[in-house]
C-alpha cells in the first residue's frame, strides 16, 4: 500500500493530479507561442528563396532566374528600389504581376505585346501577369536600376490589359 493510502490524508488520484512533471504543462501557450513562431521565420524564408515575399504589403512575386546565365538577386534588388522609390509604381507591381522570369522572348510568341517592335531588354506576355527579362550576371546598381525601369514599364502593360478586363 501507498503511503497516502494508508493515512487516509489523501486519496490516490489527488496526489497524482498535482504532480506535474514539466512547469508549462498548467500553461502550454509560452511552448506554443515558441514553436508558432520558429513555424512563422521558417514559412517565411521558404517563400523567400524563390520570390519576393513582402508580407505586410500583401505581395508575392516569384522570381525565375536562370542559374547559368541570369541573377535573380538584382530582380529582388531592383523590386525593393521600386518599393523605395515609387510606391505608386510599387502597387502596380504587386497587383499585376504574379512571376518575373529570365528568359528570352520569342517574337513569334502572338500574347507578347505588339506595342514593342524589339525586345532587348525584356517583355510583357499579354494575358498572363508574366514578365521576361533578359538574363544577365552584371550586380551593378546600373543593372538594377535599369530592370526596375522595365519592371515598372512591363507591370503597366499587365495593369493597361487586366484593366480593359
Amino acid at each position: 500500500m501507498l503511503p497516502s493510502q494508508s493515512r487516509g490524508n489523501a486519496k490516490i488520484g489527488e496526489v497524482l493530479s498535482n504532480f506535474t512533471m514539466y512547469p508549462y504543462e498548467k500553461n502550454p501557450w509560452p511552448g506554443r507561442l515558441i514553436w508558432i513562431a520558429i513555424l512563422a521565420i521558417l514559412i517565411y524564408f521558404a517563400l523567400n528563396i524563390s520570390s519576393y515575399f513582402d508580407p505586410l504589403s500583401f505581395c508575392r512575386i516569384k522570381i525565375q532566374s536562370d542559374i547559368v546565365r541570369g541573377e535573380g538577386s538584382t530582380i529582388k534588388s531592383a523590386v525593393k528600389y521600386i518599393k523605395a522609390e515609387s510606391p505608386s509604381g510599387y502597387d502596380v507591381l504587386c497587383r499585376y504581376v504574379d512571376v518575373i522570369a529570365e528568359k528570352r522572348c520569342v517574337v513569334g510568341d502572338k500574347r507578347i505585346d505588339p506595342s514593342v517592335p524589339d525586345f532587348p531588354d525584356g517583355c510583357y506576355v499579354r494575358g498572363t501577369k508574366t514578365i521576361y527579362l533578359l538574363a544577365t550576371k552584371d550586380k551593378s546598381s546600373a543593372t538594377i536600376q535599369k530592370r526596375a525601369s522595365l519592371i515598372l514599364k512591363f507591370a503597366g502593360m499587365s495593369r493597361a490589359f487586366w484593366g480593359e478586363r
